[in-house]
């Protein structure tokens, strides 16, 4: 699975603190790619091979097309970081940006036990497994 930072395929990234979920969103530079956007509590992702290590800090919440995300596996009073990968027509992953936003203490949601969608299961199984390009044997 290649990956770099050099391609720009997406651009003004932004997270924002909603009434009952955080709504992640950007703009597609030019054709729409696939997009893969990374979650955390501690920190952004540095590239998509933190998904898959023993016990890992990040989980990927969204692997489509589009242009936003809702992420409603949220609680009060807690800092989130999104760290978004494009993937460019060679099939290399690139890191397009991130940004974070805290929950405020006054959210009273209750945590959404959250299930990644099976489409999106089997594209990160396919992602694991190398069934995507590789560019140099790393990711």
């Amino acid at each position: 699975m290649g990956q770099s930072g050099e391609a720009r395929l997406i651009r003004r990234v932004k997270a924002k603190a909603d009434d009952d979920w955080v709504v992640v969103k950007w703009e597609h530079v030019g054709d729409p790619v696939e997009v893969v956007v990374v979650k955390s509590e501690s920190r952004t992702a540095g590239d998509l091979r933190e998904l898959f290590v023993d016990r890992p800090d990040q989980r990927a919440i969204y692997f489509d097309t589009g242009t936003q995300c809702q992420d409603q596996d949220v609680v009060s009073d807690v800092k989130y970081y999104y760290t978004l990968f494009a993937q460019d027509a060679d099939g290399r992953w690139h890191r397009q940006g991130d940004d974070k936003v805290h929950i405020p203490r006054s959210f009273s949601r209750e945590r959404v036990e959250f299930h990644e969608p099976g489409s999106m299961l089997a594209k990160l199984d396919k992602m694991r497994v190398g069934a995507f390009p590789t560019a140099g044997g790393g990711m």
